[in-house]
């Protein structure tokens, strides 16, 4: 997903943490997290990857979309893998 933005991603990890990449802002982001003590992928909070077609369905039933892009179902189908 981040090859769609990756502009707007390096611009809120320069702004956030000083960094001038992509990669460097997700890693900022998920090192935040997970210093507050938050799970970052959903197995650290509990929900198994056995849930993953029960979950995708649902992302596609009720039509998960981002805010600045339309997801199909592929594209949901790519998120929740890297949630995991």
């Amino acid at each position: 997903m981040k090859e769609r933005i990756p502009d707007r991603i390096t611009e809120l990890g320069r702004q956030l943490f000083g960094v001038k990449d992509p990669d460097a802002a997700i890693k900022g982001i998920e090192d935040f997290f997970k210093r507050i003590g938050s799970p970052v992928r959903l197995n650290e909070a509990g929900i198994s990857k056995e849930r993953f077609e029960e979950i995708l369905n649902l992302m596609n039933k009720n039509e998960a979309s981002g805010l600045a892009h339309t997801l199909d179902n592929n594209d949901r189908k790519d998120i929740l893998e890297l949630m995991y």
